[in-house]
């Protein structure tokens, strides 16, 4: 059997994604469950360091998957926080201008991670 090449484009080497992967039952449809996968480009000319802590960050990420299963707080809190965004932004796919979006560090549907500054 050959193996199927997906081609992503629109994304820079340096990006790294998050995929989700609906697991599909006998009847082509979701039954709820998932992977997660991180995915980068071979192509990343960042350096180990920078390159380390962007994996890093997507595993955080990554992780909120499943402790949003185990710790309802949690979940409710991502859910109110995602709500508010939706709520003020709209959807990601609209004409709408983010001018005021710089004062809570997003651009667009981004938010911005400085990892430069040490605590």
């Amino acid at each position: 059997m050959k193996k199927e090449v997906k081609e992503i484009t629109g994304f820079d080497s340096n990006d790294f994604l998050i995929k989700l992967s609906p697991s599909m039952d006998e009847n082509n449809e979701w039954d709820g469950s998932l992977s997660v996968s991180i995915v980068s480009s071979k192509d990343n000319d960042l350096d180990d360091d920078d390159f380390e802590s962007m994996i890093y960050l997507a595993n955080i990420v990554s992780s909120s998957i499943p402790l949003m299963e185990t710790d309802e707080d949690f979940r409710a809190q991502l859910v109110d926080y995602a709500d508010e965004l939706l709520d003020k932004y709209g959807d990601a796919s609209e004409d709408t201008p983010y001018d005021d979006v710089k004062d809570l560090n997003h651009e667009g549907n981004v938010v911005k991670v400085d990892f430069r500054k040490k605590h």
